[in-house]
């Protein structure tokens, strides 16, 4: 008779050569139009000009491979498809890393990782290509942070395990890029979905009265965003990280980001960038207390400034999320709670950059054992306010109540 366990799950590894996923997609929501289409909708679906349904599709492309003994190479390439005429249709690069790692001795161990990746955060996104087991839409903070944060630049872990089974890790980052991380907050305001952003990709800013000739910032690039490039100002970001795994049960985590953005505009006026100074702390814990049973949540806290008195934004942000997860046979279920906000401690009328919510959300997945086939639909309520001055300085303050209706079918091959 088997004896079922408690241990957490943990990040997902992939075998050397070549992995791909295929997802499909469909949405249904009564959301204003996309934020990707520059428009004022809160979901990474929806299309007022054409319907409130939406499909799309993405190819995820993985390849591994190890090399003398402590050298490993990834890569993990996105293409995807959108209905309608949008900015998500892209072919692009998630992350491409080198990883090294050595036993330094016993019980203990050095990762050394450089290229551009993902920090190992999140505590819901632990399979492969950066997706979640439990939901289809990714919480407000994980959403944000597959928009518009991506560390390029090196990354030291270092881990040991104590003879009761305890492990702890130490890491710090050093990066460049990630200069416009913030934008997207201030001027958008916190998303749902699960959008990864490729290398290059701008994305879409809403048409606000402050971006527009000859208000405050209308020198900003009017095409939108561009989180996942290049460096602007030349300064180097860091992040800190720290973990502990009481047991097989229990894990935390602590993170602190500071990407170091100089506040300045960078390139030229119409087609420049701001680098935005943006820093959180995040918090996260894990625990299976019983069978097939496992509690999560993060809790995020930070703030993000661009440009120079009188003229400049400054907001906080916060966001939270708890996640309670059934495991049955096929099943998985999953119900998530998560709130977000916005201050505005700049204060300048025609930039309001106030936003509030919160958000319950509850996710079905179905999978038969070492099948390759996995069949997903959720439910996602929201209730909502933020205030912007739209293109014509009227103020948009858009308090309404929101449902969203998805099913997905993942395969990989």
């Amino acid at each position: 008779m088997a004896i079922a366990s408690t241990t957490l799950p943990v990040l997902a590894e992939v075998e050397p050569g070549f992995n791909t996923q295929v997802t499909l997609q469909a949405s249904r929501n009564n959301g204003m139009d996309t934020w990707l289409n520059g428009g004022y909708g809160r979901f990474s679906h929806g299309d007022d000009s054409q319907s409130d349904t939406a499909f799309n599709g993405r190819i995820d492309l993985g390849y591994k491979a190890r090399f003398w003994q402590n050298f490993e190479i990834s890569t993990h390439l996105q293409a995807r498809q959108g209905s309608g005429d949008d900015e998500r249709d892209a072919l692009g690069l998630v992350t491409m890393k080198l990883r090294y790692v050595q036993a330094t001795a016993e019980q203990q161990r050095l990762m050394v990782t450089l290229g551009q990746f993902f920090l190992p955060t999140s505590m819901e996104n632990t399979d492969p290509f950066w997706e979640s087991p439990y939901t289809i839409t990714y919480s407000s903070m994980n959403s944000w942070i597959g928009e518009e944060f991506r560390p390029i630049g090196i990354d030291l872990d270092y881990r040991w395990t104590l003879a009761d089974k305890q492990q702890f890790k130490l890491a710090a980052t050093a990066f460049q890029g990630n200069d416009s991380m913030g934008a997207m907050l201030a001027w958008r305001g916190w998303s749902y979905g699960n959008h990864l952003s490729v290398y290059g990709e701008t994305l879409a800013l809403p048409d606000l009265y402050s971006l527009q000739e000859p208000n405050a910032f209308a020198i900003q690039n009017d095409s939108g965003s561009t989180p996942v490039t290049g460096d602007f100002d030349g300064d180097i970001g860091f992040a800190l990280r720290g973990s502990w795994r009481l047991n097989s049960d229990t894990q935390v985590k602590l993170t602190h980001v500071d990407n170091n953005g100089d506040k300045g505009l960078h390139n030229d006026p119409g087609d420049g960038e701001y680098a935005w100074r943006t820093r959180f702390t995040l918090v996260g814990f894990e625990s299976a207390p019983a069978p097939n049973v496992t509690f999560l949540g993060e809790y995020m806290s930070g703030s993000s400034i661009m440009g120079a008195t009188p003229t400049h934004v400054d907001i906080d942000f916060e966001s939270l999320y708890l996640l309670t997860s059934l495991r049955q046979n096929d099943w998985r279920y999953s119900l998530r709670y998560d709130t977000f906000s916005i201050t505005d401690r700049d204060l300048l009328k025609q930039d309001p950059n106030w936003d509030d919510g919160e958000s319950l959300t509850f996710a079905v997945f179905w999978q038969q054992a070492r099948s390759k086939l996995s069949l997903g639909a959720e439910v996602l309520a929201l209730d909502s306010e933020r205030k912007r001055v739209i293109v014509d300085g009227t103020l948009l303050q858009n308090p309404r109540d929101q449902l969203q209706f998805s099913l997905q079918a993942r395969y990989r091959l």
